[in-house]
């Protein structure tokens, strides 16, 4: 919780709080070596670093930037090295957890030097070793993306189409695999469905701080 106020500011669009992500990091160090023979804290320790190593690419003047988008010649390539290595040392104790899969997952996206180097079908095999180890739905609706991206479109449609149907993949990202599939008035209403979802999340906001 410390690290992702530090990470995604506090309040709409707010800028990194470095110093709430240096002592995240020093608490996940500290846990580290008060446990360890425990893979998920050095899990989570590499899961922040993998994300920390990217903090002045992940926002922009227009707000926030997607992982696709970002300039990766801006991500801490020694921090990086680190994480992934703590991600590898920990999964090889064999006792995967979702903190462990979460950082693989990451340490994907940060080994590759483009956006179209993304090893899409490894990342779909994690989520779904997340979806396995984590009871909840939404852990294996996840594995939509990659799937599309490794596979097809319309494979990821499927995965959905095959999940739970109280969870529903993010208007967005839906959209995404709709476009990709040339399933344009669909993609076009889910882009509106997350525009309008945005726009009732942020209203709610400020009537929370107005009331």
């Amino acid at each position: 919780m410390l690290f992702n106020a530090g990470y995604e500011g506090l309040g709409d669009g707010g800028p990194v709080r470095a110093y709430l992500l240096d002592e995240a990091l020093a608490m996940g160090q500290l846990v580290t070596i008060l446990l360890p023979d425990e893979p998920e804290a050095q899990g989570l320790l590499a899961l922040m670093l993998l994300h920390h190593a990217r903090r002045d690419a992940h926002r922009g003047d227009g707000g926030f930037i997607s992982l696709a988008e970002q300039d990766r010649s801006r991500w801490d390539r020694a921090e990086i090295a680190w994480g992934t290595d703590l991600a590898r040392r920990a999964l090889a104790a064999g006792r995967p957890g979702p903190f462990q899969l979460r950082a693989a997952i990451a340490a994907s996206h940060a080994q590759a030097t483009i956006a179209a180097e993304t090893d899409w079908l490894r990342i779909g095999q994690l989520y779904a070793e997340l979806a396995r180890v984590t009871p909840r739905p939404l852990a294996a609706i996840s594995q939509a993306l990659p799937v599309a991206m490794a596979d097809s479109p319309e494979a990821g449609i499927l995965l959905v189409n095959a999940g739970p149907a109280p969870y529903l993949l993010p208007p967005a990202t839906r959209a995404t695999l709709l476009r990709r599939t040339q399933r344009l008035a669909e993609a076009a209403d889910a882009y509106r469905e997350g525009l309008d979802l945005a726009a009732s999340i942020a209203l709610a906001r400020a009537e929370l701080r107005s009331g």
